[in-house]
């Protein structure tokens, strides 16, 4: 066990399975109760004490954000500052309540070594309505595109801050594709930092999409790209999914060399 611990070089921090989402498509339990606790956070403060090859931690899981644990999450980053600030932080978010944690990234941004975003925004305003709904029902666009801007706009000048925005591609929302990308294309315009990614939805669902759709929407958003309407970047992160025809959808696995708890 302690060569296996010696030798991991990242923490995958899962701070809550509790979410203020419903997300069509995920297959997570919702734990409410469910918070990492003091004796857990000291455990890794004592595996980062002791293990200096440990250089970065994934904040993950439900929302990894959710203000209801803002506290435990401020408490643990207080104490791993007095440990170690060579530390690079990777945050998966669904940013539904970004201002109310904000202070968070800041935390991160002033006294470690970088901060990386992911956002989960599905798309356009009717592809992530559609799939990414709060625990009401109700679609949830119009407060993490606000929330994402505020991001863009407080860390434009921060080198440390990397923003990405992520899409599941569903089988709900792939018709709203193209205005998907067509908002990616506009934001990357404004914010050339900006990163953006896809993935076809393989959670639950593991059917392929519409083989003839998908095609007319490359075609055309082939055209725009021809046509200098649509930046290189995001054509080429867009034509470069190589799941969207497949039958059989890989899962996801966690990189070799990293800790979850």
């Amino acid at each position: 066990m302690k060569e296996y611990l010696d030798n991991i070089i990242g923490i995958e921090l899962l701070t809550t399975r509790a979410c203020n989402m419903r997300c069509t498509y995920c297959y997570e339990k919702k734990d409410k109760n469910s918070v990492f606790s003091n004796e857990t956070a000291n455990s890794i403060l004592e595996m980062i004490r002791n293990n200096p090859n440990i250089k970065s931690i994934d904040l993950f899981r439900g929302e990894s954000l959710l203000p209801e644990i803002k506290d435990n999450i401020m408490n643990f980053l207080k104490e791993l500052k007095n440990i170690r600030s060579d530390i690079s932080f990777y945050i998966t978010t669904n940013a539904l309540e970004t201002a109310k944690v904000v202070d968070i990234i800041d935390f991160i941004k002033d006294n470690f070594e970088k901060v990386t975003m992911q956002i989960s925004l599905d798309g356009a305003k009717q592809a992530q309505d559609i799939c990414r709904i709060d625990i009401d029902k109700n679609g949830t666009f119009n407060r993490v595109f606000n929330n994402t801007i505020l991001l863009l706009e407080r860390y434009k000048e921060s080198e440390n801050v990397k923003i990405y925005l992520h899409h599941v591609i569903s089988l709900q929302n792939v018709q709203y594709i193209i205005d998907t990308v067509c908002l990616d294309n506009s934001l990357c315009i404004a914010y050339p930092n900006l990163r953006i990614s896809y993935n076809s939805e393989h959670s639950i669902n593991n059917k392929p999409h519409d083989a003839l759709f998908l095609t007319d929407a490359l075609e055309f958003l082939h055209e725009l790209y021809l046509q200098h309407d649509l930046m290189a970047y995001v054509w080429d992160e867009f034509i470069h999914v190589g799941d969207y025809f497949q039958e059989d959808h890989a899962r996801c696995n966690l990189m070799k060399n990293y800790i979850t708890v």
